[in-house]
């Protein structure tokens, strides 16, 4: 396959610049072509890495047959105008689409919306090719919130063949239009062996700034580069580093302050800082360095690019990362697992560590220290514990690689499933094309490939058949030429891809119904719900699900509880991909606002959204448990199961669990609004008792806590 990327690289630094390289490379050794369409020439000084030459003893980058081919805007005066702006987002989907048409790509992926995202929409349109967009953090948690800007990334959004994200933003994007079916898990890159495999030479810092500084302006971050690196470094003394950008939510000021409260005390150390940022928190940084008076003992590095990052950290005893309070609450930066693979001991902030996807695995002073930066007293114990055991804290970071790093990191793996992925995209991007179009003759089409009784028409009376749609005489000729043989081929293909892809949304159900059986139901199932162009995938496998479940229910060939599975599997993929109010994206990093508790009889209350209660014949959870862990389904119990599924804010896992016949009465009660009086009623006729409202009254303050169920209008409490 050929694909072009239109994004962030080096030398421009950061996450996505990182993630797209790696990404990129994958690709290529996995055999696919791939084509770089960047800027990065063109990254101001700012945010700009520096490449150490060999000289410095460092390794050099990735080459192998398949390196991606890089394609690089240039800068020129013409290409300005007033009021002053570099036409990025003209410049990429120029060479975009002559890089498309020259290599005749087969995909378009822009990276980050803004530039990448907007000229990945405009190279697709011109030549035809599928194009995605893939999300980071930042784009969606700041530039897509902004008014000014955020009609136009809604418009690539519902657009875009394809749309690479990560868990929180998938119910935001279906709110805004988008189909499930067009929405793909973002893959985060994993780190190449070659690289990060403990056993990197620590990077030489006096030959590295010997080499770098020449390149960077005396002035350049008011000097600081240059005016630090006047001393020699001394690698004989505990070394504590950080990289990335500076700044009071990255924890730079909190660490600076422990510091020099261990340096007050009288312990030897050196502070290396690989970092750049605007001149403004560059300077903030630089000053507070004087003011606490480390300037003797640090160093500051210019950014290098993401292979030499591994030799950085093996000249490190210990390396930070104590990100807090960060107002984009769905970043989760790859520092942490490049430190760990480098087996250099971190320092960790517990809130970087709550995002980790092996958090359960982290052991404080085992093979992670763990800090609250905030607090100065048990930073400044986890930074004393380097110092003045240095031996110990490499042992940390061994440990750290060896139970954490090794386990998780899986280059392989991910270029095999990173290749999968766009295979898969292709295939399905194709599919819709010829399935969903805003044409006529394209709609005609569609329904001959996909509707066996129209098409049965259409062979005895083409002409009748056809009268239905504005066509053309062209477009019907060409109709009516279409080869029998060919129709049936693609009918029988995309029908065939239709049933694949509602499938993948019953994974268990095919554990426990043979596969002839699923393919006998979904012949009989699709001959009545003929999918429409204008359907969404939710709605489809909901029609499925109801259907799949009568008809199992009602089949003594397959197990009691099969009907039940396909119920549980369609209310899971409903909980999963059904938007709610909170998944905007204006409220995307936002907390949860507190459950209001307090109520009268007249106080309106009904389930909260994205909570779905349905009651099973068989216990259902037990079950699943078991055909989730390929486990025999063994004895089933049968009986009135009631279960809850809740949508849960910023991830695609609901939580289900089991609830009480009497805590379901309340739940359907309420259903979509009922008074609190209302609903005592209604409860204490379902269940044939009265006098309930004592019981049913602390059931509700604990159903909102729960947030199960919510307050429509408040009145004065009771």
């Amino acid at each position: 396959m050929k694909i072009c990327i239109i994004g962030k690289y080096p030398p421009i630094e950061g996450g996505v610049s990182r993630e797209m390289f790696w990404s990129s490379h994958a690709l290529a050794e996995a055999g696919h072509e791939v084509h770089v369409v960047t800027n990065a020439d063109e990254v101001e000084q700012d945010f700009r890495m520096q490449f150490p030459g060999p000289s410095t003893g460092l390794p050099g980058p990735p080459q192998t047959d398949g390196n991606p081919h890089v394609h690089q805007t240039t800068a020129d005066d013409v290409m300005r105008y007033i009021p002053w702006a570099n036409p990025f987002v003209t410049k990429l989907a120029t060479l975009a689409a002559e890089v498309v048409r020259q290599h005749q790509c087969d995909l378009i992926l822009g990276y980050y919306l803004e530039p990448y995202g907007m000229a990945a929409h405009l190279a697709g349109s011109w030549t035809g090719v599928p194009y995605g967009i893939r999300n980071a953090g930042s784009d969606v948690g700041r530039l897509a919130r902004a008014q000014s800007l955020q009609t136009a990334y809604i418009e690539v959004f519902r657009a875009a063949d394809f749309i690479l994200a990560g868990a929180p933003m998938v119910r935001p994007l279906i709110r805004l239009g988008v189909d499930p079916s067009r929405i793909y898990a973002a893959r985060r890159a994993h780190l190449p062996p070659r690289y990060f495999d403990g056993r990197a030479a620590p990077m030489d810092i006096d030959a590295v700034l010997a080499d770098v500084l020449p390149n960077l302006p005396r002035g350049f971050g008011d000097g600081v580069y240059h005016r630090l690196a006047k001393t020699p470094f001394r690698p004989d003394l505990p070394t504590i580093g950080i990289y990335g950008k500076t700044g009071t939510a990255k924890g730079s000021f909190d660490l600076i302050r422990a510091l020099a409260a261990l340096k007050e005390l009288g312990h030897q150390f050196n502070f290396l800082a690989l970092t750049q940022s605007r001149p403004e928190l560059l300077a903030s940084f630089a000053a507070d360095l004087h003011e606490h008076g480390l300037e003797d003992r640090t160093r500051l590095l210019p950014f290098v690019p993401h292979w030499n990052i591994p030799n950085f950290l093996a000249a490190c005893h210990a390396v930070c990362f104590l990100e807090r309070d960060f107002h984009v609450k769905v970043h989760q930066p790859i520092v942490p697992r490049e430190v760990l693979a480098a087996g250099t001991c971190l320092i960790l902030s517990h809130e970087i560590a709550e995002k980790q996807p092996f958090r359960e695995h982290l052991r404080r002073s085992e093979n992670v220290l763990l800090t609250d930066p905030k607090d100065s007293s048990d930073l400044a114990a986890q930074l004393r514990f380097v110092m003045t055991n240095p031996e110990e804290a490499r042992a940390v970071g061994r440990r750290g690689r060896e139970q954490i790093s090794q386990p998780f990191e899986d280059w392989p793996g991910f270029r095999r499933e990173v290749s999968a992925d766009f295979e898969t995209i292709l295939a399905d991007s194709q599919m819709r094309r010829k399935l969903v179009s805003i044409s006529e003759m394209q709609a005609c089409l569609a329904r001959l490939y996909m509707d066996q009784s129209f098409k049965r028409l259409f062979e005895l009376e083409p002409d009748r058949t056809l009268k239905n749609y504005h066509l053309t005489d062209q477009e019907t000729e060409s109709i009516k030429s279409i080869d029998r043989k060919v129709l049936d081929y693609f009918a029988l293909s995309l029908k065939a891809k239709y049933r694949e892809r509602l499938l993948r949304s019953f994974p268990l159900l095919q554990k426990v119904v043979p596969a002839d059986t699923l393919k006998r139901y979904f012949t009989r199932f699709f001959q009545l719900y003929v999918p429409k162009p204008e359907e969404t995938t939710v709605q489809q496998v909901a029609d499925f699900g109801g259907f799949i479940a009568e008809v199992l229910a009602a089949d003594d060939s397959v197990p009691a509880f099969a009907a039940d599975v396909a119920r549980y599997e369609a209310l899971f993929y409903r909980a999963r991909f059904t938007p709610t109010g909170a998944d905007t994206l204006a409220r995307l990093n936002k907390a949860l606002p507190p459950a209001r508790t307090e109520f009268s009889g007249e106080t309106v209350v009904k389930l909260e959204e994205g909570v779905y209660a349905e009651v099973f014949s068989h216990k259902i959870l037990d079950l699943v448990d078991r055909l989730n862990e390929d486990a025999e389904p063994g004895e089933v119990p049968s009986g009135q199961f009631p279960v809850v599924f809740r949508t849960e804010p910023r991830t695609l896992q609901p939580k289900v669990f089991h609830i009480n016949p009497a805590m379901m009465a309340v739940l359907r009660a309420a259903g979509t609004g009922n008074t609190v009086d209302g609903l005592i009623e209604e409860v204490e006729r379902e269940l044939g008792a009265r006098n309930l409202a004592g019981k049913i009254r602390p059931t509700l303050v604990d159903l909102m806590q729960r947030r199960l169920m919510t307050q429509v209008e408040t009145g004065v409490p009771s």
